[in-house]
Protein backbone atom coordinates (compact mmCIF):
# COMPACT_ATOMS: atom_id res chain seq x y z
CA UNK A 1 0.00 0.00 0.00
CA UNK A 2 1.54 3.19 -0.95
CA UNK A 3 2.77 5.35 1.95
CA UNK A 4 0.08 8.41 1.68
CA UNK A 5 -2.81 5.83 1.01
CA UNK A 6 -1.59 3.56 4.42
CA UNK A 7 -1.72 6.73 6.25
CA UNK A 8 -5.14 8.24 4.92
CA UNK A 9 -6.45 4.47 5.83
CA UNK A 10 -4.71 4.84 9.36
CA UNK A 11 -5.98 8.43 10.08
CA UNK A 12 -9.76 7.13 9.22
CA UNK A 13 -9.73 4.08 11.69
CA UNK A 14 -8.18 6.67 14.20
CA UNK A 15 -11.83 8.73 13.66
CA UNK A 16 -13.39 5.50 13.37
CA UNK A 17 -12.16 4.70 16.62
CA UNK A 18 -12.96 8.46 18.40
CA UNK A 19 -16.37 8.00 17.22
CA UNK A 20 -17.22 5.02 18.44
CA UNK A 21 -16.03 6.06 21.78
CA UNK A 22 -18.05 8.76 21.65
CA UNK A 23 -20.74 6.82 20.54
CA UNK A 24 -20.87 4.70 23.52
CA UNK A 25 -20.29 7.28 26.19
CA UNK A 26 -23.29 9.44 24.61
CA UNK A 27 -25.46 6.04 24.63
CA UNK A 28 -25.02 5.16 28.36
CA UNK A 29 -25.57 8.40 29.34
CA UNK A 30 -28.80 8.44 27.08
CA UNK A 31 -29.71 5.28 28.64
CA UNK A 32 -29.10 6.05 32.17
CA UNK A 33 -31.30 8.86 31.74
CA UNK A 34 -33.76 7.15 30.58
CA UNK A 35 -34.13 4.44 33.37
CA UNK A 36 -34.26 7.44 35.68
CA UNK A 37 -36.98 9.08 34.13
CA UNK A 38 -38.85 5.87 33.43
CA UNK A 39 -38.37 3.96 36.79
CA UNK A 40 -38.82 5.52 40.93
CA UNK A 41 -36.91 3.98 43.56
CA UNK A 42 -36.66 0.50 44.06
CA UNK A 43 -38.55 -1.23 45.61
CA UNK A 44 -38.42 -0.44 49.60
CA UNK A 45 -39.04 -3.37 52.21
CA UNK A 46 -40.35 -2.43 55.49
CA UNK A 47 -37.34 -3.88 58.20
CA UNK A 48 -38.82 -4.86 61.60
CA UNK A 49 -37.10 -3.11 63.97
CA UNK A 50 -33.66 -4.50 64.97
CA UNK A 51 -33.51 -6.50 61.89
CA UNK A 52 -30.29 -6.34 60.10
CA UNK A 53 -29.68 -5.39 57.28
CA UNK A 54 -27.30 -4.42 54.13
CA UNK A 55 -26.32 -1.76 51.43
CA UNK A 56 -25.76 -3.19 48.29
CA UNK A 57 -24.37 -1.55 44.97
CA UNK A 58 -24.28 -2.00 41.23
CA UNK A 59 -20.44 -1.30 40.08
CA UNK A 60 -20.76 -2.67 36.52
CA UNK A 61 -21.92 -0.91 33.63
CA UNK A 62 -24.53 -3.55 33.02
CA UNK A 63 -28.07 -2.93 34.99
CA UNK A 64 -28.63 -6.11 37.39
CA UNK A 65 -32.08 -7.37 38.67
CA UNK A 66 -32.66 -9.77 41.38
CA UNK A 67 -35.90 -11.47 43.68
CA UNK A 68 -35.74 -11.60 46.96
CA UNK A 69 -37.85 -14.59 48.26
CA UNK A 70 -36.10 -15.62 52.16
CA UNK A 71 -39.41 -13.26 53.62
CA UNK A 72 -41.80 -15.30 52.40
CA UNK A 73 -42.68 -12.63 49.86
CA UNK A 74 -41.13 -11.78 46.58
CA UNK A 75 -39.48 -8.28 46.48
CA UNK A 76 -37.83 -7.61 42.95
CA UNK A 77 -34.87 -5.29 42.78
CA UNK A 78 -33.92 -3.41 39.71
CA UNK A 79 -30.36 -1.86 39.73
CA UNK A 80 -29.25 0.91 37.01
CA UNK A 81 -25.76 0.31 35.25
CA UNK A 82 -22.90 2.49 37.04
CA UNK A 83 -21.72 5.19 34.87
CA UNK A 84 -18.33 6.41 36.04
CA UNK A 85 -19.37 10.33 36.49
CA UNK A 86 -23.03 9.89 36.67
CA UNK A 87 -24.60 10.06 39.90
CA UNK A 88 -28.35 7.34 39.76
CA UNK A 89 -29.49 6.57 42.98
CA UNK A 90 -31.05 3.60 41.34
CA UNK A 91 -27.57 1.86 41.50
CA UNK A 92 -27.75 1.24 45.29
CA UNK A 93 -30.68 -0.62 47.65
CA UNK A 94 -30.85 -1.95 50.98
CA UNK A 95 -31.75 -5.94 51.33
CA UNK A 96 -32.11 -8.12 54.12
CA UNK A 97 -29.15 -9.51 55.74
CA UNK A 98 -30.86 -12.88 54.51
CA UNK A 99 -30.56 -12.26 50.82
CA UNK A 100 -27.08 -10.90 51.64
CA UNK A 101 -26.13 -14.07 52.91
CA UNK A 102 -27.76 -15.91 50.11
CA UNK A 103 -25.81 -13.59 47.13
CA UNK A 104 -22.82 -12.77 48.57
CA UNK A 105 -21.22 -16.27 47.17
CA UNK A 106 -23.15 -15.82 43.79
CA UNK A 107 -22.10 -15.04 40.29
CA UNK A 108 -23.16 -11.26 40.21
CA UNK A 109 -20.98 -11.16 43.54
CA UNK A 110 -18.24 -13.46 41.98
CA UNK A 111 -18.26 -11.29 38.52
CA UNK A 112 -17.56 -7.67 40.39
CA UNK A 113 -21.37 -6.63 39.37
CA UNK A 114 -22.59 -6.27 43.05
CA UNK A 115 -20.29 -4.81 46.49
CA UNK A 116 -21.67 -4.30 49.81
CA UNK A 117 -22.18 -0.63 50.18
CA UNK A 118 -23.46 0.23 53.60
CA UNK A 119 -22.82 4.14 53.77
CA UNK A 120 -26.25 4.32 52.13
CA UNK A 121 -28.09 3.21 54.92
CA UNK A 122 -29.74 4.99 57.10
CA UNK A 123 -29.25 6.17 60.49
CA UNK A 124 -32.36 3.70 62.06
CA UNK A 125 -30.90 1.03 60.21
CA UNK A 126 -28.81 -1.90 61.50
CA UNK A 127 -26.26 -3.00 59.61
CA UNK A 128 -25.24 -6.62 59.61
CA UNK A 129 -21.95 -7.63 60.69
CA UNK A 130 -18.68 -6.84 58.11
CA UNK A 131 -18.25 -9.75 55.91
CA UNK A 132 -15.18 -12.26 56.20
CA UNK A 133 -13.16 -13.27 53.22
CA UNK A 134 -14.29 -16.84 53.34
CA UNK A 135 -18.05 -15.65 52.95
CA UNK A 136 -17.59 -14.03 49.78
CA UNK A 137 -17.43 -15.37 45.95
CA UNK A 138 -13.95 -16.52 45.84
CA UNK A 139 -13.24 -14.28 42.51
CA UNK A 140 -15.14 -11.27 43.94
CA UNK A 141 -12.21 -9.44 45.28
CA UNK A 142 -10.02 -9.69 41.52
CA UNK A 143 -13.44 -8.78 39.48
CA UNK A 144 -14.63 -5.61 41.16
CA UNK A 145 -13.94 -2.40 39.99
CA UNK A 146 -15.23 0.74 41.93
CA UNK A 147 -13.54 3.49 40.12
CA UNK A 148 -12.25 2.15 36.44
CA UNK A 149 -9.82 5.36 35.79
CA UNK A 150 -8.98 5.60 39.80
CA UNK A 151 -8.13 1.48 39.33
CA UNK A 152 -6.17 2.29 35.85
CA UNK A 153 -3.53 5.48 37.34
CA UNK A 154 -3.00 4.07 40.91
CA UNK A 155 -1.26 1.40 39.44
CA UNK A 156 2.23 0.29 37.64
CA UNK A 157 1.99 -1.04 34.55
CA UNK A 158 3.31 -4.40 35.99
CA UNK A 159 0.62 -4.02 38.61
CA UNK A 160 -2.19 -3.85 35.94
CA UNK A 161 -1.07 -6.67 33.93
CA UNK A 162 -1.09 -9.02 37.12
CA UNK A 163 -4.40 -7.61 38.01
CA UNK A 164 -6.24 -8.51 34.40
CA UNK A 165 -4.76 -11.73 34.02
CA UNK A 166 -5.99 -12.66 37.28
CA UNK A 167 -9.79 -11.58 35.99
CA UNK A 168 -12.49 -14.01 35.35
CA UNK A 169 -15.53 -11.55 34.22
CA UNK A 170 -16.09 -10.05 31.07
CA UNK A 171 -18.42 -6.96 32.45
CA UNK A 172 -15.23 -6.10 34.54
CA UNK A 173 -12.94 -5.87 31.28
CA UNK A 174 -15.51 -4.36 29.55
CA UNK A 175 -15.84 -1.47 32.19
CA UNK A 176 -11.83 -0.83 31.90
CA UNK A 177 -12.61 -0.51 28.23
CA UNK A 178 -15.40 1.69 28.82
CA UNK A 179 -12.59 3.85 30.71
CA UNK A 180 -10.24 3.94 27.97
CA UNK A 181 -13.14 5.49 26.02
CA UNK A 182 -14.12 7.90 28.45
CA UNK A 183 -10.56 9.36 28.60
CA UNK A 184 -9.91 9.40 24.81
CA UNK A 185 -13.29 11.69 24.73
CA UNK A 186 -12.26 13.76 28.00
CA UNK A 187 -9.02 14.70 26.11
CA UNK A 188 -10.94 15.45 23.03
CA UNK A 189 -13.45 17.29 24.62
CA UNK A 190 -11.03 19.41 26.91
CA UNK A 191 -7.76 19.57 24.58
CA UNK A 192 -9.15 19.49 21.03
CA UNK A 193 -12.88 20.42 20.82
CA UNK A 194 -13.24 22.43 17.93
CA UNK A 195 -9.70 20.78 15.66
CA UNK A 196 -10.26 18.79 13.06
CA UNK A 197 -7.52 16.24 14.11
CA UNK A 198 -9.12 15.92 17.04
CA UNK A 199 -9.68 11.78 17.05
CA UNK A 200 -5.74 11.38 16.09
CA UNK A 201 -4.48 14.05 18.70
CA UNK A 202 -6.79 12.00 21.19
CA UNK A 203 -5.62 9.19 21.03
CA UNK A 204 -2.40 10.28 20.29
CA UNK A 205 -2.38 12.00 23.39
CA UNK A 206 -3.69 8.75 25.60
CA UNK A 207 -1.25 7.86 28.72
CA UNK A 208 0.48 4.39 28.69
CA UNK A 209 -1.23 2.79 31.03
CA UNK A 210 -4.57 3.49 29.57
CA UNK A 211 -2.95 2.25 26.09
CA UNK A 212 -1.72 -0.85 28.36
CA UNK A 213 -5.12 -1.76 29.99
CA UNK A 214 -6.80 -1.35 26.10
CA UNK A 215 -4.30 -4.10 24.72
CA UNK A 216 -4.34 -6.51 28.08
CA UNK A 217 -8.17 -6.35 28.08
CA UNK A 218 -8.88 -7.13 24.69
CA UNK A 219 -6.26 -9.97 25.20
CA UNK A 220 -8.00 -11.16 28.39
CA UNK A 221 -11.50 -10.81 26.85
CA UNK A 222 -9.87 -13.32 23.62
CA UNK A 223 -9.15 -15.49 26.20
CA UNK A 224 -12.66 -15.98 27.97
CA UNK A 225 -14.59 -15.65 24.95
CA UNK A 226 -12.42 -17.88 22.22
CA UNK A 227 -15.23 -17.60 19.59
CA UNK A 228 -15.47 -13.96 20.24
CA UNK A 229 -11.30 -14.23 19.28
CA UNK A 230 -12.62 -15.98 16.08
CA UNK A 231 -14.53 -13.32 14.79
CA UNK A 232 -12.45 -10.59 15.54
CA UNK A 233 -9.66 -12.22 13.72
CA UNK A 234 -12.15 -12.77 10.41
CA UNK A 235 -13.34 -9.15 10.38
CA UNK A 236 -10.81 -7.54 11.60
CA UNK A 237 -12.63 -5.66 14.47
CA UNK A 238 -12.03 -5.57 18.04
CA UNK A 239 -13.13 -5.38 21.30
CA UNK A 240 -12.98 -1.87 21.58
CA UNK A 241 -16.19 -1.71 19.59
CA UNK A 242 -18.16 -3.48 21.70
CA UNK A 243 -17.64 -1.55 24.78
CA UNK A 244 -21.25 -1.84 26.80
Amino acid sequence: MPPRKAEQTRIADLEERYAKALETIERMSQQQAQMAAQLGANQKQFFTGGQLVVGIRNVSNYSVGMLDKTSGQVVEYNLNPEVPGVADPRTRAVISYAFWQQIRTGNQVGRGLIVRDDSILGPAENAAPEDRPDDMHPDAKKNVILDPRMWIVDRTEDELRDAIAGMTSEPSLRRLLYAVDQEIVRIGESKYQDDPERARKSIRDLPALFRVVEELAEERLDELNPVAKVRHLETGSSNRLARA
